[in-house]
């Protein structure tokens, strides 16, 4: 079983999430579709960082984020 977590990291929550049982794409994706929809200030600017790993580099992520 394998998480993806996206915190926040002003408040240092956890903000989107998702439980896979492969590391691919898509609750990667998924995880981060939840902490965008879910946060605070939607006006504000989003700042994304990620460890750089495989699934962050996939087109379907990358076009995900823009």
């Amino acid at each position: 079983m394998y998480i993806s977590l996206v915190t926040d990291a002003y408040s240092k929550k956890n903000v989107g999430y998702n439980a896979s049982n492969t590391l691919e794409t898509k609750p990667s994706i998924e995880a981060i579709k939840m902490a965008v929809k879910n946060r605070n200030y939607k006006t504000h600017i989003l700042i994304h960082h990620s460890d750089r790993g495989l699934r962050y580099c996939t087109d379907d992520y990358q076009k995900m984020l823009h």
